[in-house]
């Protein structure tokens, strides 16, 4: 069998394939997303109740630094938040690590109520936070019996 000669396409000539193929209806319901704008993310129940602990750990933590907490929040600040950290850890009960990924996940999809996304900077520089030597990396002592 002989190969198939394929001739290369010319510079000037009309690529047909990256034309955008929409029909009517298509295009409308692109329009209609495009005017809509920003939507707020539709959270689920059991997440949305995560958010409010985090938020209520914010506020308090706001409140303490007397501060807005909503442009606080917006500062997107990678110091306020390993302080809000801190603080949790000084305030609260201790924790395990695990408790405190989940509060950053929690506080960035509280941050996205507000706005779109934490800054990727930001991101970035809590998870080595979080993922290097902190406090709540301890163990949490079990109490043990006595055994007589």
């Amino acid at each position: 069998m002989a190969p198939v000669l394929v001739r290369s396409a010319q510079e000037d000539e009309h690529q047909y394939w990256t034309d955008p193929i929409l029909c009517e209806e298509t295009r409308a319901r692109l329009e209609h997303f495009h005017r809509s704008g920003w939507l707020p993310p539709n959270f689920k129940p059991r997440t949305l109740l995560g958010i409010a602990v985090v938020e209520r750990y914010w506020r308090k933590y706001s409140i303490q630094s007397k501060a807005d907490y909503v442009d606080f929040l917006l500062l997107e600040d990678e110091a306020i938040f390993k302080n809000f950290f801190d603080w949790i850890f000084r305030t609260s009960r201790e924790k395990r690590l695990q408790s405190y990924d989940e509060y950053w996940r929690r506080l960035c999809q509280y941050f996205e109520l507000f706005a779109r996304r934490v800054n990727e900077h930001v991101h970035t520089q809590m998870r080595r936070f979080l993922d290097g030597p902190f406090q709540a990396e301890r163990k949490i002592p079990r109490r043990r019996t006595r055994i007589l």
